[in-house]
Formats: structure tokens, C-alpha cells, sequence
């Protein structure tokens, strides 16, 4: 049995006659595995450029599990029990008695021919020709819901976003302006009406002096695209309630965001500027 929160697994408990039941639990940074911590014991998670768990080691130092992928994401030189890490591609959980098939939450992958079992909920206006195919490049880019193509998370926090954060601090000097990271936006929906869904971009500029938000940016590496509370804040705006990180606008200090303010800064990294 699973048990998940919200769109990563937290629990996995298996029950063996009148045994007591053996629980699982799974640590995550994002889409990320960490940690594995079962039967008193724990587990680092040591992961790849991407997000792939690439070995596993005890509280000992020990290494207890290792493997490399090829370009589909399936298991290479292997060593311990496959399902002892059962996390594939960043997203995937690989089904403990189908081997080679991903659960991708909202779609199935198959690892040996690098497509899903089924078509793309949208079809054609996902942007995939094929409609069943992962993502553009598997070296940068993920994919965790099995529904859209999305930058490699390392890339953009190691290298995009600190790329975009300098250019930032270049345009606005820090005597006049405040530049405030990942601030929490609630969504306006279609009506105008404020939702206790949000959007944190990556970065909003702040006025000192007249304690307005003067700009409003998102960092995008290569073709990623805007995640779809980022649309929603971009079609219908949105509502910034104050930070307890801001100097200026401290936590109750709402300010409105207009239609349109979120716009995005694009840098081109790929995988070997990661080494």
C-alpha cells in the first residue's frame, strides 16, 4: 500500500500475513528522493544532475545500492536489490512487479522504448508530435507528472535562477530596490475573485522608496515554459500579501498584481555547464 503526499510518495507499507507491518518512509526535496527510512534504519539518497537516485548508503558510510541509466532511464550496471530504490526518473516510481514501467502520476512510462503507454491528455497542443514521447532532451529536462515538458530542476536552481538574480542586481541597485525571492502570489480566477491557490515566482522587485513592485520574473532555462498557476497569475493576475523576508513589504502589506506582470528571463545552460 501507498500513501502519498500530494504529488510524491511518503509511505510505503507492506503486510505480510499476521507480521507486523513493515513501513516505508520516503524523504523528498521537491520531486527529489533523499532518504529512505525503514525498519529503524535510514538511507541518504545520492542522486545525479537531474534528480535520478544514482546510489544509496547507510548510516554506516556503506554503500548499499548503485546504478546508472541509459538514455530511456532504464537501470545500468546495478548493483543491489532493484527495488530497493524503486524512484527512476525525476517523478517516476518504478511498479515493483512490472519491471521497466514508471509510474509518471498521470501517465505510465515505459522505460525500453522511452514513451508513455498513452497519449497526451491534450494531444497536439501539448507541443509533442508524437504525442506519446517524453521530453526534448532526457539529459536536461523532466517531466513529473507525465503531462509537461519541464527544465532540469538542478540546472535551473544551480545555474539559472543565480544567472537571473545577477542580471537583477545589475539593473536595480540594492540602496533603492529589493529584490525578494520565491515571494507567494494567490491566484485571481477567472471572475477577479482571489483563490487560496498561489503561484512564488522567483524573484520580485520591490521600490524602497514608494514600496511598489516594479518587476515581477520568473527564471526559464532553455524552452521551459510557465507551470500553469504561473499562466493562471499571468492571465488573471493575482494578490501579494506581504513577506516576513521583506524589508519593505512585511507580512500584511497586500499589494495587487496586475494581469500580465510575470514575465520570464531566459538563460541557455545545458548539462556540461553543471561539471
Amino acid at each position: 500500500m501507498y500513501i502519498w503526499d500530494k504529488n510524491v510518495l511518503l509511505h510505503e507499507i507492506k503486510k505480510e500475513g499476521k507480521q507486523e507491518d513493515e513501513i516505508t518512509t520516503w524523504v523528498f526535496e521537491g520531486f527529489t528522493p533523499t532518504a529512505k527510512l525503514v525498519n529503524g534504519k535510514s538511507y541518504s539518497i545520492i542522486t545525479d544532475h537531474i534528480g535520478r537516485p544514482i546510489q544509496a548508503i547507510d548510516d554506516n558510510g556503506e554503500l548499499v545500492w548503485s546504478c546508472d541509466y541509459d538514455i530511456y532511464g532504464r537501470l545500468k550496471k546495478l548493483k543491489g536489490e532493484r527495488t530497493f530504490i524503486p524512484s527512476r526518473q525525476v517523478g517516476q516510481i518504478e511498479d515493483a512487479e512490472l519491471e521497466g514501467l514508471y509510474y509518471n502520476r498521470f501517465r505510465w512510462y515505459n522505460s525500453e522504448t522511452g514513451t508513455y503507454l498513452s497519449q497526451d491528455p491534450i494531444g497536439l497542443a501539448g507541443g509533442n508530435p508524437t504525442i506519446y514521447g517524453y521530453v526534448k532532451d532526457p539529459n536536461t529536462w523532466v517531466d513529473v507528472f507525465g503531462l509537461d515538458c519541464q527544465e532540469s530542476s538542478r540546472i535551473a536552481k544551480e545555474l539559472s535562477e543565480p544567472e537571473v538574480l545577477r542580471r537583477l542586481k545589475e539593473q536595480y541597485n540594492n540602496k533603492d530596490y529589493e529584490i525578494l525571492t520565491q515571494p507567494r502570489i494567490y491566484l485571481k480566477d477567472d471572475n477577479g475573485n482571489v483563490t487560496t491557490k498561489y503561484s512564488k515566482p522567483d524573484f520580485m522587485v520591490i521600490d524602497r522608496k514608494s514600496k511598489t513592485i516594479v518587476n515581477l520574473v520568473d527564471a526559464k532555462n532553455g524552452n521551459g515554459g510557465f507551470t500553469d498557476n504561473q499562466k493562471q497569475l499571468i492571465a488573471n493576475g493575482g494578490e501579494f500579501r506581504g513577506s516576513s523576508r521583506s524589508e519593505i513589504l512585511g507580512r500584511g502589506s497586500i499589494r495587487n498584481i496586475e494581469k500580465g506582470s510575470l514575465r520570464d528571463e531566459r538563460t541557455s545552460f545545458t548539462i556540461e555547464d553543471l561539471n
